[in-house]
């Protein structure tokens, strides 16, 4: 096999025992760098002895060897590989072998290779997901209409799942779809549960956002409702699809009043919940099994009786018009974390927590979109000429979406009508985005705007009309795109 071969190779360090007898098989001293790679950033792998490089041989079903070029260094233990263009995005798992001076073979390994995603401004979706098509004589078949899809969707290796807001209908795809034309596989409308007699009755959806599959469970969030719904097990059709409601009556600001929740996220067995309308984060430590779990911490406020828009002195109100700190929100819509790290996205910031959360009312570290804490105007700009216009800095109405892959971020700017894209984690305040999707340039922001004229057009596989939510996976971006009623699936190139 082609030395090029090389280029398949895991992200992660391994400490291994040197054996450099004949008898002995040749072992992995490390693999760097350890993090997600981009563009023509090298990969290099040790070996605890001389190994031979015509004897490397690496497999994998997404990677192509002739894209990659390869240089030993003088002792043979060390090889590093750099991608002629870029390393495609997504994750790659690959398989090691190699044979040292005595022909001793290294047991295989395998393991994955996670890059960027690579986007390009105003690129072409490669696939809609839209109202699957009715019996003659109607537009569209009333149980496969997709209406008004706020929030991200949720995806994983199982499937894809689409939250309908408009229609309350939650859509299953056992693919994320590579072409347009995609029918869900089936359609979840309703759900079992216990009222408040005990009885078992059925429920229709009322609004659900932002669907999550964690444990075998699928949860998500109803707006309109302003509940959190767990299923017992992912639900299929023709099931009952039992499931229990976290919700109150109350209409005091308590751990479990919630109001407008918007998002919901699991990770490391936690969950979280944007709860909008309450301004603040809520936060289980596992998740919930019963209706009445309360939550273990809050971000936003300092205790769960608290649910002021930016009341950064806790007076329980927001009567003295204080301004957006570090500390406070109004009105979250989004959420992600990788359990070391927070991404909230609330009207015109994102806030990003470096360290989870382990206490109530913790400071975020950094802020995108504004200059600094205290600010939360749209389009902000602090040349007074340029403010109120976008720019690669700001945004206008950030619905929804914040998502990323631990290192890139990606938002949804509802009104400028685009996906904004930073390829590496920022480091500093009001961080420029590198990338701009649904906009040819950052400074245009006209709705299904095709030809950028700054008037909007039928809407293109390029094109956006307040996108308000975005996921990734793999390697493709999944963007709600709302008033157009339709999923745009935006692939790595």
């Amino acid at each position: 096999m082609d030395i090029k071969t090389a280029l398949l190779l895991p992200v992660v360090c391994f400490a291994l025992v040197a054996c450099n007898s004949d008898n002995d098989a040749p072992k992995v001293d490390s693999i760097t760098p350890s993090s997600i790679l981009a563009g023509q950033e090298t990969l290099t792998i040790r070996f605890t002895e001389s190994v031979k490089p015509d004897s490397l041989s690496l497999a994998s079903a997404s990677l192509n060897q002739a894209d990659f070029n390869v240089v030993w260094n003088d002792d043979n233990t060390q090889v590093i590989i750099t991608p002629v263009s870029h390393w495609p995005g997504g994750e790659h798992q690959v398989t090691i072998e190699v044979k040292d001076e005595a022909n001793n073979k290294l047991t295989p390994i395998a393991h994955r290779i996670k890059a960027n995603l690579v986007f390009e401004n105003f690129q072409h979706a490669s696939a809609e997901i839209v109202a699957q098509a009715a019996d003659e004589g109607e537009e569209t078949a009333p149980e496969f209409t997709i209406e008004s899809p706020f929030s991200s969707q949720f995806a994983n290796s199982d499937g894809l799942w689409i939250a309908s807001y408009g229609s309350s209908t939650l859509h299953f795809f056992s693919d994320v779809p590579e072409e347009n034309g995609a029918q869900a596989d089936y359609v979840i409308t309703s759900f079992e549960t216990l009222n408040e007699d005990q009885e078992v009755e059925s429920v229709d959806l009322n609004g659900p956002q932002t669907p999550f599959v964690v444990n075998g469970q699928l949860l998500l969030v109803e707006y309109d409702s302003g509940s959190i719904v767990v299923f017992d097990e992912i639900p299929k059709p023709d099931q009952d699809n039992f499931a229990f409601q976290i919700d109150t009556d109350s209409v005091e600001c308590s751990a479990l009043n919630f109001s407008s929740p918007e998002a919901i996220f699991s990770v490391d067995g936690k969950l979280l919940l944007a709860d909008a309308d309450n301004n603040r984060v809520l936060i289980w430590n596992q998740i919930p099994t019963d209706a009445n779990d309360e939550p273990d911490l809050v971000v936003g406020q300092n205790s769960f009786t608290n649910c002021a828009e930016n009341d950064e002195d806790q007076s329980g109100t927001n009567e003295d018009e204080e301004t957006a700190t570090a500390r406070t929100l109004a009105f979250p819509t989004g959420l992600w974390s990788d359990g070391e790290r927070l991404l909230v996205a609330e009207s015109n910031r994102v806030l990003i927590w470096n360290q989870f959360p382990d206490a109530n009312f913790v400071e975020a570290d950094l802020v995108l979109g504004q200059q600094d804490f205290n600010s939360q105007d749209s389009n902000f700009d602090p040349d007074e000429e340029l403010d109120g216009e976008p720019s690669n800095r700001n945004f206008d109405e950030l619905y929804e979406g914040i998502s990323s892959n631990g290192r890139q971020i990606y938002a949804t700017d509802s009104q400028n009508h685009r996906v904004m894209i930073w390829n590496d984690w920022p480091t500093e305040n009001f961080a420029p985005a590198d990338i701009v999707l649904g906009q040819s340039t950052f400074t245009n922001n006209g709705s299904n705007d095709d030809d950028q004229s700054g008037d909007s057009d039928a809407p293109t596989l390029r094109v956006m009309d307040s996108p308000a939510g975005v996921t990734v996976f793999d390697d493709k971006l999944i963007v709600s795109d709302v008033n157009n009623d339709r999923v745009l699936i935006f692939k790595s190139l």
